[in-house]
């Protein structure tokens, strides 16, 4: 019942708020001085809006078909921070070859995203983006770091690109294991 509710669902638009409270604190001496900086209490209230069109086959498993998703929050309607974010995704499915053992499925996808603060407040850490997908890296693994600290600063933007190709190893359905060859590229940036 749910997978026939989420394929019929095609297209949906959606607005959001939300009201954090992030609290940077028990920092260790030799931390970032970036982050020391925005040491203390902050609360972040949000409103925003997300559109998705879907146009998979499957949400689990898709063969065939495409996705894409923008969503933006706009912060400083109340709370201590004025933000604005966006993000996006659009991936790409499609069976290019077909076999008794399975089929061999290309998947192609970007997302990306940007953030900027606005009367004359920059962005904070815990509103940064950190790249953690692209595979082979740590978390955090890419990224501007601390010159002095090594740390993690996070990025005002990204974009990450993936090609994949996924297909059978010739094991049984049952145990749903398959192969992937990949290439994930991609950039997270200060600005």
């Amino acid at each position: 019942m749910f997978w026939l509710a989420f394929c019929l669902i095609q297209e949906k638009k959606n607005i959001f708020y939300s009201f954090k409270s992030n609290k940077i604190y028990d920092l260790e001496d030799d931390a970032s001085q970036s982050i020391k900086d925005q040491a203390g209490k902050k609360n972040i209230s949000t409103v925003g809006y997300y559109l998705i069109y879907n146009k998979l086959d499957n949400p689990f498993a898709p063969s065939n078909g495409y996705f894409a998703r923008l969503n933006q929050g706009f912060a400083g309607l109340g709370g201590d921070l004025n933000f604005i974010k966006s993000e996006y995704k659009v991936s790409y499915f499609k069976t290019i070859a077909k076999s008794k053992l399975g089929n061999v499925i290309l998947n192609m996808s970007t997302k990306g995203g940007y953030v900027f603060g606005y009367d004359n407040q920059d962005v904070l850490i815990g509103q940064r983006f950190f790249l953690n997908e692209i595979r082979g890296f740590d978390n955090a693994g890419i990224g501007p770091r601390d010159i002095n600290t090594k740390d993690a600063l996070g990025g005002k933007a990204f974009l990450l690109n993936t090609a994949e190709v996924e297909f059978p190893l010739g094991l049984p359905k049952e145990i749903d294991i398959r192969g992937t060859a990949f290439f994930d590229n991609g950039i997270l940036t200060g600005l």
